[in-house]
């Protein structure tokens, strides 16, 4: 599964790790308690996203093949690949297995778009 990294609409520092290969749709689903905002790119029930910080740090961690985590974006290793979950909204068993490869991409992704926004914030 291809993944992207996204600049949230609604707040400054907030980006979301999407799904890249499936198109933008947004719905509701009724729940126990009301509704509850649906999106297709999405990785699993629950958001994976952060601070420009958190991704490079979720960067960091895939280039080293570590397990990370932050309040709402998450990764863990498998023999198969990276496992992306958001910990406050998710748990591991409902992850989103990612190939290597596509995990490697979304690493290099977030560094060529953050990066030089980090910097700038701590110079």
């Amino acid at each position: 599964m291809k993944l992207k990294i996204t600049k949230s609409d609604a707040l400054d520092d907030w980006y979301v790790v999407e799904r890249a290969d499936v198109e933008a749709k947004q719905w509701s689903e009724p729940t126990a308690y009301g509704s509850r905002l649906m999106v297709s790119t999405r990785l699993s029930d629950a958001d994976c996203e952060g601070t420009a910080a958190h991704m490079l740090a979720l960067a960091d961690a895939i280039a080293a093949r570590e397990r990370w985590s932050a309040k709402r974006c998450g990764v863990f290793w498998a023999s198969d690949g990276a496992k992306f979950y958001s910990p406050r909204n998710s748990d591991t068993a409902t992850c989103v297995m990612v190939l290597f490869a596509d995990a490697d991409d979304l690493a290099g992704q977030i560094r060529a778009l953050l990066g030089a926004v980090v910097e700038a914030e701590n110079a």
